[in-house]
């Protein structure tokens, strides 16, 4: 299977059903895992090596703290993993006003929120560099966008809506920023509803088509926000600030929460500390797949592992490998053949190519010829050669 070639109809049904079965088993395993207090969930969070029940036992907490509800399954298919909760802290950050604003250059700053700005420094303190999220560039971004302006309950959107148009304007024209900085990609032809709506899921609202104006031929679309999604993270924020004041009234300093997980059992194997931080936000087939690799990983079946890998693209293989812990990356590099000595094809190269080494993410090849200088290139760019 070639890179990018859709998947057949039998390996889409073998994936499905491995995805419906691995929700399955870890929704009924978190609603039967004990509950925990915080001193234990920390205790838990530094194991070495957790087990799965501690895994359901972390996520079950997670949860419960996070939405202020008690655990079912339903509770556990909106949580999809952390995802929502994250899409709703990024909502409560930019519905913060900026600390300051200034101009310098002709150029206009806004500064991050006071909680936002605590967050990244927290990351600075626990992280490496290439781990710290930034979220307060992508805040400052969608702030520059107007976004924040766009959040009314009661408002009706239409295409020709001059707010729209000017923010469809300014995506375009800053398409490659956004493309970084948030992971958005603006298509030239994409209206302005559409750009509202990639930038809203970021955040976890929505627009729904309310109705239709005008005479046959000659209609346009009325959108509002859904009602029911802005109640549910409506419902969250309250929480989250009842939180704050709470621990504010007991003397304590508000804290950063952070995500606990939402992530696979496997990638606590052998991670070496705290797993509280939040997980790069996958897309929701991204989180399944990573998911149903990982199971495959751990039952040898090297077939589903090659699918999976042939059919994602280079930034999703990347995203995925950022991901894993090394135990499973490594596996996964055994199980595809991508060891020291073995025969590759480096995607967009000619010719085949032999691994030298392999250290973490990234792979030493040579030409097979032998001819010319050994080059470091990164694993998601790598294919066995019988794959091809």
């Amino acid at each position: 299977m070639a890179l990018g070639e859709e998947i057949d109809g039998e390996t889409k049904a073998e994936l499905k059903a491995a995805r419906d079965i691995n929700q399955q088993a870890r929704s009924q395993g978190i609603c039967n895992a004990e509950t925990i207090s915080a001193t234990e969930a920390r205790r838990l969070e530094s194991k070495e090596r957790p087990t799965l029940q501690d895994y359901y036992k972390l996520e079950r907490y997670r949860i419960e703290t996070s939405w202020g509800k008690a655990i079912d399954p339903e509770l556990i298919e909106r949580d999809q993993g952390g995802r929502t909760i994250r899409q709703i802290t990024l909502l409560e950050a930019l519905l913060e006003a900026p600390s300051e604003v200034t101009t310098l250059n002709g150029k206009r700053i806004h500064f991050p929120p006071a909680i936002l700005a605590a967050k990244d420094q927290a990351e600075r303190e626990k992280f490496h560099a290439l781990d710290w999220r930034n979220d307060s560039v992508a805040w400052s971004l969608r702030r520059e966008l107007g976004l924040h302006s766009f959040l009314q309950l009661e408002r009706e959107f239409r295409n020709d809506d001059l707010d729209l148009l000017e923010l469809q304007r300014q995506a375009q024209r800053h398409a490659l920023i956004i493309k970084d900085f948030l992971g958005i990609t603006i298509r030239r032809n994409a209206t302005p509803i559409q750009i509202l709506q990639q930038l809203l899921e970021q955040i976890g609202l929505q627009l729904l088509c309310d109705r239709r104006e005008g005479s046959r031929g000659d209609q346009v679309r009325v959108y509002r926000f859904d009602s029911e999604v802005w109640a549910i993270a409506q419902e969250v924020l309250e929480y989250r600030q009842s939180k704050r004041q709470a621990k504010a009234q007991q003397g304590f300093e508000p804290s950063v929460e952070s995500v606990v997980t939402g992530v696979p059992f496997a990638e606590y194997i052998n991670k070496g500390g705290g797993v509280t931080t939040e997980s790069e936000l996958l897309s929701e087939e991204l989180v399944d797949g990573l998911d149903i690799l990982t199971q495959a990983v751990e039952c040898q079946e090297e077939e589903l592992v090659r699918s999976l890998w042939m059919a994602w693209d280079l930034p999703q293989r990347s995203a995925v490998l950022r991901q894993m812990s090394d135990e499973v990356r490594s596996r996964v590099m055994e199980t595809l053949g991508l060891v020291s000595g073995a025969i590759v094809r480096w995607i967009g190269k000619v010719g085949d190519w032999m691994v030298e080494a392999v250290e973490g993410l990234q792979v030493k090849v040579r030409q097979e010829s032998g001819l010319g200088q050994d080059w470091w290139v990164a694993f998601a760019e790598l294919d066995p050669i019988d794959l091809g």
